[in-house]
């Protein structure tokens, strides 16, 4: 899974993935895994390791991407 934003835009799937190389910081992919996940399940650490991108905790204990 793959999405990608930019100038008020949303890719999703394979266009997400052709905008990585020019949008980088924006495009995040294989999230899937941290859905349902809160910020101090066991499985997030290992997660974590893998992702390109940072992880932060929402004022109610789940998980966003800042």
């Amino acid at each position: 899974t793959c999405v990608a934003f930019a100038d008020r835009l949303r890719f999703i799937g394979t266009s997400a993935k052709l905008q990585q190389e020019s949008n980088i910081t924006n495009t995040y992919e294989n999230f899937t895994s941290l859905l349902g996940m809160t910020a101090n399940d066991e499985m997030l650490a290992a997660e974590q390791e893998y992702l390109p991108y940072s992880i932060g905790e929402t004022a109610n204990g789940r998980l966003c991407i800042p």
